[in-house]
């Protein structure tokens, strides 16, 4: 296994190096390098587009509900990132630093969110302590088309989405979310990755 990185905080890397056959390679520029275009195949041809940038939380972003603290601004913005690299539908759960239930490639994003809810549950059964906490956070690529997927997450005891938003239903995902006790970041910015 080999981890390509900008830079490792310390204790990360206290961590990192007591893995076996684990190579770390330590790339300043990494960072820096973008990729202008992407292309894929299609029949007869190719596909050009501009990559998926995913940023950080910018001033156009809705925080709904309870304002969050950094460190639950930085388990969403994990979430966030991770979401935006995974197939389409898709579904990050994080908690506590790190990435604890992933939903993707699915054709619907409520079964996107029972399949990451269940590998999360895993997490809990095999008793990963960053699961239990009490600020779990999801993300989805692309906005609740109903507010089903806010009561799953709800009874999972997820208490902070961040999504784009923009679904005709919106206010009715968001009654939903003040119902249930839920924060929601809109983000007005989808991941969609096929």
């Amino acid at each position: 296994e080999c981890i390509i990185a900008p830079g490792f905080e310390p204790a990360a890397l206290e961590r990192l190096q007591k893995k076996k056959d684990l190579r770390l390679l330590e790339w300043p520029k990494l960072a820096v390098v973008r990729q202008e275009n992407q292309f894929r195949t299609v029949a007869g041809g190719y596909l050009v587009q501009t990559p998926d940038l995913v940023t950080t939380r910018t001033p156009e972003w809705k925080v709904i509900g309870e304002e969050p603290s950094e460190k639950i601004w930085r388990d969403l913005l994990l979430a966030w990132k991770v979401c935006a690299r995974l197939k389409s539908n898709a579904i990050a759960i994080a908690a506590n630093g790190r990435t604890v239930g992933l939903g993707m490639g699915q054709v619907n994003r409520v079964d996107a969110v029972q399949h990451a809810i269940e590998r999360m549950n895993r997490h809990r059964k095999e008793g990963d302590s960053s699961t239990h906490a009490t600020d779990v956070c999801l993300a989805s690529d692309a906005f609740f088309p109903f507010p089903d997927s806010i009561e799953k997450a709800a009874d999972a005891g997820i208490r902070w989405i961040i999504q784009p938003g923009g679904s005709i239903r919106d206010e009715d995902v968001l009654a939903k979310a003040r119902e249930r006790g839920l924060n929601m970041i809109l983000t007005g910015r989808r991941h969609f990755r096929h």
